[in-house]
Protein backbone atom coordinates (compact mmCIF):
# COMPACT_ATOMS: atom_id res chain seq x y z
CA UNK A 1 0.00 0.00 0.00
CA UNK A 2 1.37 3.36 -0.99
CA UNK A 3 0.19 6.47 0.82
CA UNK A 4 0.69 9.89 -0.67
CA UNK A 5 0.40 12.69 1.87
CA UNK A 6 0.21 16.40 1.10
CA UNK A 7 -0.89 18.61 3.98
CA UNK A 8 0.35 22.17 4.25
CA UNK A 9 -2.34 23.43 6.57
CA UNK A 10 -3.15 21.16 9.53
CA UNK A 11 -6.75 22.34 9.83
CA UNK A 12 -8.42 19.71 7.63
CA UNK A 13 -7.73 17.15 4.95
CA UNK A 14 -9.41 14.67 2.60
CA UNK A 15 -8.40 11.01 2.33
CA UNK A 16 -9.07 9.46 -1.08
CA UNK A 17 -8.79 5.73 -1.71
CA UNK A 18 -7.69 4.33 -5.05
CA UNK A 19 -7.08 0.70 -6.00
CA UNK A 20 -4.56 0.10 -8.77
CA UNK A 21 -3.86 -2.99 -10.84
CA UNK A 22 -7.05 -4.88 -9.93
CA UNK A 23 -7.51 -7.67 -12.54
CA UNK A 24 -10.97 -6.44 -13.56
CA UNK A 25 -10.99 -8.25 -16.93
CA UNK A 26 -10.42 -11.64 -15.29
CA UNK A 27 -13.05 -11.01 -12.60
CA UNK A 28 -15.58 -9.73 -15.13
CA UNK A 29 -15.08 -12.85 -17.27
CA UNK A 30 -15.61 -15.12 -14.26
CA UNK A 31 -18.76 -13.22 -13.28
CA UNK A 32 -20.21 -13.33 -16.79
CA UNK A 33 -19.52 -17.08 -17.02
CA UNK A 34 -21.29 -17.68 -13.71
CA UNK A 35 -24.32 -15.61 -14.70
CA UNK A 36 -24.53 -17.39 -18.07
CA UNK A 37 -24.54 -20.75 -16.24
CA UNK A 38 -27.75 -19.69 -14.44
CA UNK A 39 -29.44 -19.30 -17.87
CA UNK A 40 -30.00 -15.57 -17.32
CA UNK A 41 -30.65 -13.87 -20.65
CA UNK A 42 -31.07 -10.23 -19.62
CA UNK A 43 -28.62 -7.35 -19.68
CA UNK A 44 -25.66 -7.56 -17.34
CA UNK A 45 -23.34 -4.87 -16.01
CA UNK A 46 -20.25 -5.87 -14.02
CA UNK A 47 -18.43 -3.14 -12.06
CA UNK A 48 -16.04 -3.05 -9.11
CA UNK A 49 -16.55 0.37 -7.52
CA UNK A 50 -14.60 1.64 -4.53
CA UNK A 51 -17.08 2.22 -1.73
CA UNK A 52 -16.43 5.09 0.68
CA UNK A 53 -13.86 6.49 -1.72
CA UNK A 54 -13.32 9.79 0.08
CA UNK A 55 -13.38 10.92 3.70
CA UNK A 56 -13.04 14.60 4.65
CA UNK A 57 -11.66 15.33 8.13
CA UNK A 58 -12.12 18.83 9.53
CA UNK A 59 -10.32 20.10 12.59
CA UNK A 60 -12.81 21.69 14.98
CA UNK A 61 -12.36 25.35 15.83
CA UNK A 62 -10.61 26.01 19.12
CA UNK A 63 -13.23 28.50 20.32
CA UNK A 64 -16.57 26.88 21.15
CA UNK A 65 -18.44 30.15 20.58
CA UNK A 66 -16.95 30.61 17.10
CA UNK A 67 -17.70 27.00 16.20
CA UNK A 68 -21.33 27.39 17.30
CA UNK A 69 -21.78 30.49 15.18
CA UNK A 70 -19.59 29.12 12.41
CA UNK A 71 -17.76 32.40 12.06
CA UNK A 72 -14.67 30.75 10.68
CA UNK A 73 -16.09 28.14 8.37
CA UNK A 74 -13.33 26.17 6.70
CA UNK A 75 -14.15 24.80 3.28
CA UNK A 76 -10.59 24.45 2.04
CA UNK A 77 -8.82 21.20 2.65
CA UNK A 78 -5.63 19.54 1.54
CA UNK A 79 -5.54 16.14 -0.10
CA UNK A 80 -4.29 12.81 1.15
CA UNK A 81 -4.30 9.89 -1.26
CA UNK A 82 -4.02 6.21 -0.32
CA UNK A 83 -3.19 3.93 -3.25
CA UNK A 84 -3.73 0.22 -2.64
CA UNK A 85 -1.42 -1.92 -4.70
CA UNK A 86 -3.22 -5.17 -5.50
CA UNK A 87 -1.47 -8.24 -6.85
CA UNK A 88 -2.72 -8.33 -10.43
CA UNK A 89 -2.11 -12.03 -11.05
CA UNK A 90 -4.91 -14.25 -12.27
CA UNK A 91 -4.30 -16.63 -9.37
CA UNK A 92 -5.28 -13.94 -6.84
CA UNK A 93 -8.41 -13.12 -8.84
CA UNK A 94 -9.38 -16.79 -9.00
CA UNK A 95 -8.87 -17.23 -5.25
CA UNK A 96 -11.07 -14.20 -4.57
CA UNK A 97 -13.69 -15.50 -6.98
CA UNK A 98 -13.68 -18.94 -5.32
CA UNK A 99 -14.73 -17.23 -2.08
CA UNK A 100 -17.44 -15.03 -3.64
CA UNK A 101 -18.93 -17.06 -6.49
CA UNK A 102 -21.64 -18.76 -4.38
CA UNK A 103 -22.76 -15.42 -2.96
CA UNK A 104 -22.97 -13.95 -6.48
CA UNK A 105 -24.85 -17.02 -7.76
CA UNK A 106 -27.40 -16.73 -4.92
CA UNK A 107 -27.90 -13.03 -5.66
CA UNK A 108 -28.44 -13.70 -9.37
CA UNK A 109 -30.86 -16.58 -8.80
CA UNK A 110 -32.87 -14.59 -6.24
CA UNK A 111 -33.28 -11.78 -8.80
CA UNK A 112 -31.67 -9.18 -6.61
CA UNK A 113 -30.65 -5.80 -7.98
CA UNK A 114 -27.73 -3.97 -6.41
CA UNK A 115 -24.68 -5.01 -4.46
CA UNK A 116 -23.48 -8.38 -3.25
CA UNK A 117 -22.36 -7.72 0.32
CA UNK A 118 -20.45 -9.42 3.10
CA UNK A 119 -23.76 -10.59 4.56
CA UNK A 120 -24.48 -12.43 1.29
CA UNK A 121 -21.03 -13.99 1.44
CA UNK A 122 -21.64 -15.17 5.03
CA UNK A 123 -25.00 -16.73 4.06
CA UNK A 124 -23.36 -18.56 1.17
CA UNK A 125 -20.57 -19.81 3.43
CA UNK A 126 -23.20 -21.12 5.88
CA UNK A 127 -24.72 -23.20 3.08
CA UNK A 128 -27.68 -21.15 1.89
CA UNK A 129 -28.36 -22.02 -1.77
CA UNK A 130 -31.00 -20.52 -4.04
CA UNK A 131 -33.01 -22.92 -6.21
CA UNK A 132 -31.94 -23.12 -9.87
CA UNK A 133 -34.32 -21.73 -12.50
CA UNK A 134 -35.87 -24.35 -14.78
CA UNK A 135 -35.92 -22.19 -17.92
CA UNK A 136 -34.30 -19.12 -19.39
CA UNK A 137 -35.16 -16.00 -17.44
CA UNK A 138 -34.29 -12.31 -17.27
CA UNK A 139 -35.90 -11.36 -20.59
CA UNK A 140 -39.11 -9.31 -20.80
CA UNK A 141 -42.20 -11.40 -21.39
CA UNK A 142 -40.96 -14.51 -19.59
Amino acid sequence: MLIYLFCLHPSSFALTRQIDSLPIDVLEGLARTLVASTRYRGKLSVTFPVIHRQVVVHKPAGNWFASMLRLYARKKYESVEAVWEVDSSELVAQRWWAEWQNAVRNAVLSGRRGWVTVEDWMEARMGLREKEKGRDWGVDGQ
